[in-house]
């Protein structure tokens, strides 16, 4: 079985049939990535069905939120500081308009699209489901080439597609189409879901959607503005699993495990009254259920009466230890780290000790930074292209990005790695790996020059100057 995202097809022809034959092809994944989603949201999980022959006896169906502590935790990691987005200005030394004029570009995409919360949100897409995707769209533009010149910036916005919307079309290793389709309301009261279908090639769209009958209909074909297919692709892993997918039964099984504990206490408070050498009338044992106070009568041979709870003996640090090992092989499987485990949060614990501790989370986070930036690099290929209407010279590779983990930080530290490394690296290099003081690199720089600015007007001319003045 190939990637989720994809499916072999030749689409020569963009109709209502090649296209439902296509999604067709990716309704078992589809199927896939959306339960897997389901379960990071706590919905469909295997405890939530089970059912008791008995009805009188407890079913609790306790879930427990590891899915979303592997997935959160990744995501927080490595997208709790923003990504940077940085120009290699140096390559365009003879060239500076160009460098200002992408910059500018850059710097708005960012802005307008609030691009942090759309990064780690796609993080989430993709850590939960394996694969996510971000399109690339014009926004209320019907002739984008008259437009943009007409306009400094670009109305381009930027969206994320979660996996069981969005599929590649492959023909042999080339992609030739990206198709987006999405449930809507009934087309008639009381009708099945509706579908709307979008197909992106390199230059145009075309939508189709479903009439009252449930066919599929062509919509409309325009161009969409660019000079690529506009949906870039954001891999989990090569195998585009999600996070915790290897570890789902583990998961289930600590369902089970604390579910069933929670079912003997209910047991236990429900637990057999034995009275032994007497009877009670219904009555009495009413009246005992209610005040909590029982009186014993003497039994028939003169003895007193005796009373006792029958309770189930549990074994309770085998269960204890069953969780515990569950526990630990949930975040093993998973590349996670225990927060709340002795060993790692400990007292005794030093900053390197839990640097190692944390290696697994960490090759997890940078294949996933890598995976991110080749999702990106796709993205910013389509992207320039439209921006190469308004300034020429444009270069999609000249565009790096960087991440940061979000991790505590010692300041101190920080600034004893910031004076010893001043002059060594460039400043916005710098400021980069000293996340905590500074997080906008870019903006950092700004206040500086301003300052350096402000202070030397404060100053005026050195002496030298005046003595250079008055000799002339």
């Amino acid at each position: 079985m190939g990637p989720r995202s994809s499916v072999s097809y030749v689409l020569d022809n963009v109709n209502t049939d090649t296209v439902a034959e296509a999604i067709a092809l990716h309704k078992n994944s589809k199927s896939i990535t959306s339960a897997l989603y389901q379960r990071y949201l706590q919905k469909g999980l295997e405890i939530q069905s089970r059912t008791v022959e008995d009805i009188t006896k407890p079913n609790n169906q306790l879930t427990n939120d590891f899915r979303g502590y592997i997935v959160d935790q990744v995501t927080g990691y490595l997208f709790g500081n923003e990504v940077s987005y940085t120009v290699d200005e140096v390559s365009y030394e003879n060239a500076q308009a160009v460098a200002q004029s992408f910059n500018n570009l850059l710097d708005d995409l960012i802005t307008t699209n609030e691009m942090a919360d759309l990064d780690a949100e796609l993080c989430t897409y993709m850590s939960a489901a394996g694969y996510a995707a971000r399109l690339m769209y014009l926004e209320n533009v019907e002739d984008p080439e008259q437009s943009l010149e007409e306009s400094e910036f670009p109305p381009l916005r930027v969206m994320n597609i979660p996996a069981w919307e969005i599929f590649f079309v492959y023909n042999g290793t080339k992609r030739t189409h990206a198709i987006r389709y999405q449930e809507t309301a009934p087309v008639k009261e009381g009708g099945e879901k509706g579908l709307l279908v979008t197909v992106y090639t390199d230059t145009e769209l075309t939508r189709f959607a479903t009439n009252e009958k449930g066919e599929l209909l062509l919509v409309e074909t325009k161009p969409h503005g660019f000079n690529h297919i506009p949906v870039a692709l954001f891999q989990n892993n090569n195998e585009e699993m999600c996070d915790f997918e290897k570890v789902e039964p583990l998961i289930d099984a600590y369902d089970v495990v604390t579910s069933d504990s929670v079912n003997e206490i209910e047991a236990f408070a429900h637990a057999y009254l034995a009275l032994e050498g007497i009877e009670m009338e219904k009555e009495e044992a009413e009246k005992a259920k209610r005040t909590g106070v029982l009186t014993l009568p003497t039994s028939y041979d003169g003895q007193s009466g005796k009373a006792y709870f029958i309770t189930k003996n549990v074994n309770d640090g085998f269960l204890e230890n069953t969780k515990n090992m569950l526990v630990s092989n949930i975040h093993k499987f998973s590349s996670s780290v225990n927060m709340a485990d002795e060993s790692f949060s400990g007292s005794a614990q030093s900053g390197e000790s839990r640097k190692w501790k944390m290696m697994d989370l960490e090759a997890k986070a940078g294949t996933k930074a890598r995976k991110f930036s080749k999702g990106l690099r796709e993205q910013f290929k389509v992207i320039c292209s439209n921006w190469r209407i308004i300034t020429d010279g444009i270069d999609y590779r000249k565009i790096s990005f960087g991440f940061s983990r979000n991790v505590p930080q010692d300041k101190a530290h920080l600034a004893e790695f910031a004076t010893k490394m001043k002059g060594i690296i460039s400043d916005e290099t710098l400021f980069d790996n000293i996340k905590g003081i500074v997080d906008d690199s870019k903006y950092e720089k700004k206040l500086i020059e301003r300052e350096t600015s402000a202070y030397s007007t404060q100053l005026g001319p050195l002496v030298g100057d005046d003595d250079a003045e008055t000799n002339s």
